[in-house]
């Protein structure tokens, strides 16, 4: 590899050309309309009268300037020899017969605030930008001053500019710091300088462009109607382009190449004779040794590498920067590269180009299928581990070497623990590939993953469903999906009425029907008390069957064609029913017959919840048993009741269902 060097140095000198010509239009303010001058002292003067009675100068401000002439009468306020006592003084023009007054500091006699004068100028032509231009203008405090001002300054404008104020414009190009000029005597000259950044340029102004805050003053003792303030003539301004030839003395460009692996050299040995030494080094990293540029390749990294010069020149009193000099030295280490390409991938990845940190080497090694760009095939390589060499040729040589290594694409095979079912359908699955590694991750087709080798899913939906099984191993990925792998079908819903539900013992019953309700099944098995009895859709069954009395689970069992069972059970009543027989006479007439009155039960009923009762006819209570072995003998409280008729009531309990019964009648006691 080479190192290029190019550098550009420049020993500047300037030869000031001062006879340029003056670009201020009306320079001394001689160029008048005498018509217009004003004679009294008026504070303010009305605006208009300043830009009328003047050629190419203007106010800039609601400010108001003022114009002195020699042809006004002494007596006049703004005559240059004026005696008016309410003048601010008087003074010789410097050149000619005029000049304009202003103030560069003062409060407003009607309201307290800071008050500025501006008197704004036209350029010849517009000033030229990157141009050096000195500005002159003289100035003499007027004698009636209360004070003395610095902060001469100096405001450069894109056409003219007016702005509605009386306080002072902020932030001048250039402004004078040497302290309060303070000669009521003589004229004193003001220079500044100033370098365009913007073209367009054709008037500025000239005034004090501080506020009260930052203006310097020296009180001069004389006691003013106006106690604050600082009032100065001005005469001719001037603005001269300074001009001048600037030497360059660059060096020799020069082409110089460094190995990274080579020695410490100093840059600046190959820049040439005459080159400057004062200058200083910038780059991606610090050079030793300061204008030498010692480049340490072991320290020092690859890039651009600048060396610059600055350039002065004295302007305008001033120390002024001018362009600098430089010269671009690049590094290219080309020693030791570095690959910096990935070293893994999978047997069925895409060709890459392979990347070092330095460029131009030629690649080779297993699978490298272009030389130049570095084009790595995994394909072409093939499973396994592979030497891939990386090398740089020519003035400074060096390689690398990375081992790639290609994985093999992971098999994916899976199995279920059964492939149909009924939902809700519970489902274990498996990843069978045997790799000890592997990472799994399921997706079981009905919105559920996985990420466990031997998951289980529910599938509560019928239907048949995708079963998709990715494997990862060595970030190398693989899936497979078996389609409709797991069938869920509906299970059926058995159901069934009959009639009757209950019989009595041996009342003329009809046979039992069942009638079956069921849906979603193919097949049926009734069962009573666990018997098989029938596998019919709708059996009939002959009640001669049941010869007890008792309860019998009747079962239906109903099946689909995928084996899916659903039953429902419901309960078959036999019972003895209820018999009994009650009197309606009786004759407790001392003989061996029919001494009692008693009703007879003799199945059906609960004796342990059982209440006779007789009754007058007046519905009185004559006789009372929770007994159903005992009877009424025709007695009330001992004594015997005479013949009649009596009303009765017997409230009990049926065995069959725990249901109550109430029954009443008559009974004709005969004597």
């Amino acid at each position: 590899m080479r190192l290029y060097i190019v550098l550009w140095f420049c020993i500047c000198l300037f030869s000031f050309e001062l006879h340029a010509q003056n670009l201020v239009l009306n320079p001394s303010f001689e160029n008048i309309n005498a018509g217009n001058l004003l004679c009294n002292a008026v504070f303010p003067s009305p605006p208009a009268l300043f830009n009328n009675s003047i050629s190419n100068w203007t106010q800039p401000t609601d400010g108001t300037p003022n114009v002195y002439h020699a042809s006004l009468p002494n007596a006049c306020g703004y005559s240059t020899n004026s005696s008016s006592p309410v003048s601010f003084g008087k003074q010789t023009p410097r050149t000619g017969d005029s000049y304009v007054g202003l103030f560069t500091y003062g409060v407003d006699p009607n309201a307290p605030f800071v008050y500025r004068e501006y008197v704004q100028g036209e350029l010849m032509t517009p000033l030229v930008v990157g141009a050096n231009y000195k500005i002159t203008f003289w100035v003499s405090l007027a004698e009636r001053s209360s004070h003395a001002s610095d902060n001469f300054g100096i405001k450069f404008h894109q056409g003219a500019s007016f702005q509605n104020t009386t306080a002072n414009i902020p932030n001048p190009d250039n402004f004078l710091m040497s302290g309060p000029i303070s000669d009521t005597s003589d004229w004193v000259q003001v220079t500044m300088c100033y370098s365009p950044g913007t073209a367009g340029i054709t008037h500025f102004s000239i005034g004090n462009f501080h506020d009260n805050a930052t203006t310097q003053l020296n009180p001069t003792g004389f006691t003013n109607a106006y106690p604050d303030v600082a009032y100065y003539f001005i005469d001719d301004v001037s603005i001269h382009e300074i001009t001048g030839n600037v030497f360059n003395n660059a060096g020799n460009d020069t082409i110089v190449s460094i190995c990274s692996n080579g020695p410490t050299e100093n840059l600046f040995d190959y820049l040439g004779n005459g080159v400057d030494p004062s200058g200083f080094w910038e780059g991606p990293s610090n050079l030793g040794n300061g204008y030498l540029g010692t480049f340490d390749p072991t320290l020092n990294g690859p890039g651009t590498y600048m060396y610059i010069v600055p350039g002065w020149v004295s302007f305008c009193n001033l120390m002024t920067l001018v362009p600098p000099d430089t010269a671009f030295v690049t590094v290219e280490h080309s020693a030791n590269p570095v690959i910096t390409s990935p070293t893994n991938f999978c047997e069925g990845d895409v060709a890459i180009n392979l990347m070092a940190d330095i460029a131009g080497g030629i690649w080779t090694g297993s699978g490298i299928v272009n030389p130049t760009n570095g084009t790595f095939d995994p394909v072409v390589a093939g499973v396994g581990t592979h030497e891939i060499i990386y090398t740089l040729t020519g003035f400074c040589a060096g390689a690398d070497t990375i081992a790639i290594h290609v994985s093999p694409i992971p098999e994916v095979n899976f199995v279920a623990s059964q492939l149909e079912g009924c939902v809700p359908l519970s489902i274990d699955f498996a990843n069978t590939n045997g790799a000890p590694n592997s990472m799994c991750t399921w997706n079981f087709g009905d919105g559920n993953f996985s990420n466990s080798c031997t998951p289980s899913n529910m599938f509560t939906q019928a239907g048949c469903y995708d079963i998709s099984l990715t494997v990862t191993e060595n970030g190398c990925s693989n899936t497979d999906t078996i389609t409709s792998m797991i069938c869920a079908a509906e299970s059926p819903q058995a159901g069934f009425t009959m009639t009757p539900n209950q019989v009595i013992l041996w009342d003329n019953n009809e046979d039992l029907k069942l009638f079956n309700s069921s849906t979603g099944a193919e097949s049926y098995l009734w069962t009573w008390d666990g018997i098989e009895f029938s596998t019919e859709e709708n059996p009939i069954v002959s009640l001669d069957t049941f010869l007890s009395e008792a309860r019998f689970d009747i079962c239906l069992f109903a099946t689909n064609s995928q084996g899916c069972e659903d039953s429902i059970c419901q309960t078959f009543e036999v019972s003895e029913g209820l018999i009994y027989y009650v009197p309606n006479s009786f004759t407790p007439d001392g003989d061996e017959f029919n001494q009692i009155f008693q009703p007879v039960f003799t199945r059906g009923y609960d004796p342990t919840d059982y209440n006779f009762t007789i009754y007058n006819r007046w519905g009185e209570l004559v006789w009372e048993s929770n007994d159903p072995g005992i009877g009424w003998d025709g007695a009330y409280s001992g004594q015997m009741l005479q013949s009649g008729t009596y009303s009765w009531r017997i409230e009990f309990k049926l065995l069959e269902n725990d249901e109550r019964r109430l029954i009443h009648g008559h009974v004709n006691l005969i004597r």
